[in-house]
């Protein structure tokens, strides 16, 4: 129970990073979808009105940050940073990208890339380029176990973790077992 309300009172959990609302970053019951596009016919397109039909539950900062896994790859709450003007673009721009954990296989794995290495990389391909290797025809990448690809601007977020292969054909036991 949160704050009075037990798991099925609740329609949507939503983060209030830094004292502002984050609806791009909540959690929404599929069951809302009807209201939503009733509200959206009628005209109704800002997700305040969404949330005056509905029960809310707002998770603070604190709160927010009583997620283990949240604390420590985010602890400053940078995934939901409002950019509203060029000044704040140029501000989230300068940060440092997110530390991912790189890994190699099979014929990648030489040349002193053998073993989980920590790297920071906010693509694919940045992550690629961090252990001396392109993403191209000749290399794929499982991200977090189970999504194989060779686009190298797919974002990566703190935590995340890459395993290079060549792309022989033998990256599928790169996947996670399910």
């Amino acid at each position: 129970m949160l704050r009075g309300l037990t798991v099925p009172d609740v329609d949507l959990v939503l983060p209030v990073a830094r004292g502002f609302r984050q609806p791009l970053a909540a959690g929404y019951r599929t069951s809302l979808a009807r209201l939503i596009t009733d509200l959206v016919a009628e005209g109704n397109l800002r997700p305040g009105m969404l949330f005056k039909h509905c029960q809310v539950l707002q998770l603070e900062d604190t709160e927010l940050l009583a997620d283990a896994a949240l604390a420590r790859y985010d602890p400053k709450l940078d995934s939901v940073v409002n950019i509203n003007t060029p000044e704040d673009y140029a501000e989230a721009h300068a940060r440092p990208p997110a530390e991912i954990t790189v890994q190699c296989f099979g014929a990648l794995a030489g040349d002193g890339r053998r073993g989980p290495r920590p790297v920071r990389a906010a693509t694919l391909d940045e992550a690629a380029s961090g252990v001396g290797l392109t993403l191209d025809r000749q290399v794929v990448a499982a991200l977090n176990g189970d999504q194989l690809t060779r686009d190298g601007q797919v974002p990566l977020v703190a935590g995340d973790s890459v395993v290079f292969s060549s792309g022989d054909g033998g990256s599928a036991d790169l996947r996670r077992p399910r």
